[in-house]
């Protein structure tokens, strides 16, 4: 019996860790001496924000916002440039309050209730003594890999999303001559769903779908945090 709860357990921890870790590597988008971090994100959001460069503010609050989810200033400015450009709050409950922390820091929290959880298991099962302390520290272990499983499925839906740097037309098929179907206004977010050639497919804030040039959008993750 605890071999198939600890087999669980572990699967849907390492489910947790994936996720966090996508996450928890995205790199540097400036030069290699330049920090990545979220103040440094954030003083070039409002850089961009001063200069009205709407798309360019929001994709920087965003990634900033990855790293100090409680951030009140970050958010706060982020629901300022997006009401300048005539755009709603995205996102559900879910992801606009289970964050806990930066991944970091949730992906080693999770790790540790992993071990924790085992090793506390294991000794349970080998061991006759001491067996509260050892539920107790199980329990423990087990909090902190919910915690990050939680922080995890908060911020699983950013790993597709990208914001829109200028106004586009979301178009038919992936082709410069196919019919427009709609206007993507600038510094909206968007889920890219494909890439074809030069254009994306992305589906908006009304799940309308389209293709995007790939020009015209940027991951919130960047993309060299997959390679």
């Amino acid at each position: 019996m605890i071999t198939r709860v600890s087999m669980t357990f572990l699967a849907t921890a390492l489910l947790c860790i994936g996720a966090s870790g996508a996450v928890a590597a995205v790199p540097g988008s400036g030069s290699a001496s330049e920090a990545y971090s979220a103040a440094g994100l954030y003083n070039q959001a409002n850089a961009a924000a001063r200069a009205g460069q709407l798309g360019e503010a929001v994709l920087d609050y965003e990634r900033a916002a990855l790293l100090a989810p409680r951030d009140s200033d970050i958010r706060a400015n982020l629901a300022q440039v997006r009401a300048r450009a005539g755009l709603a709050t995205p996102g559900n409950w879910l992801t606009q309050h289970a964050r806990i922390a930066d991944p970091n820091l949730m992906f080693w929290l999770a790790s540790l209730g992993i071990v924790l959880t085992g090793a506390s298991l294991l000794a349970r099962r080998f061991g006759k003594t001491l067996r509260q302390p050892l539920a107790g520290v199980a329990l423990v272990g087990l909090a902190l890999t919910l915690a990050g499983v939680t922080d995890a499925i908060a911020t699983a839906a950013t790993l597709n999303e990208a914001v829109v740097m200028q106004a586009s037309a979301a178009r038919a098929a992936p082709i410069p001559a196919a019919d427009s179907l709609f206007v993507v206004p600038q510094a909206e977010v968007v889920r890219r769903i494909e890439d074809h050639g030069d254009y994306t497919l992305v589906r908006d804030a009304q799940n309308r779908e389209g293709w995007l040039p790939r020009s015209s959008v940027r991951s919130i993750i960047p993309p060299e945090a997959s390679r």
